[in-house]
């Protein structure tokens, strides 16, 4: 598990992956922001952020091109994601699905399977 405490930011020019029940919690008036050259993939059963359960403390900002942010196998995700010549792709599968609770600027949004997508109006974006 990580947990995030304060204002932090990170920047990678690589991929970022949470796998297996990996979390990403933070604590309470705290945020992060990343920015990443690659793709973002959550996946079998990791989350971002549910602990929370507030979208603007978690931005995930992809800076390359063609870039993914992926959330798959009953893997959860609670930010906002800025992923102006990219896609994000939930997808599920069986009963417990995969879910992004949020807001999504990017080239393509695509929900397949069991999945769901949670809009965040609230945010303003």
């Amino acid at each position: 598990m990580v947990t995030i405490s304060g204002d932090v930011a990170i920047q990678t020019t690589g991929a970022i992956t949470f796998l297996n029940n990996a979390r990403l919690e933070i604590t309470p008036g705290s945020s992060l922001t990343v920015y990443c050259a690659d793709n973002v993939t959550v996946d079998n059963d990791a989350q971002m952020n549910m602990n929370t359960g507030d979208p603007r403390v978690l931005r995930l900002i992809l800076t390359g091109t063609s870039r993914k942010v992926d959330v798959k196998t009953r893997s959860r995700l609670v930010g906002q994601v800025y992923n102006q010549l990219g896609s994000l792709e939930v997808s599920g599968q069986g009963n417990d699905h995969s879910q992004f609770f949020g807001t999504f600027r990017g080239q393509s949004l695509i929900q397949l399977d069991k999945s769901r997508i949670r809009g965040d109006v609230a945010t303003g974006s």
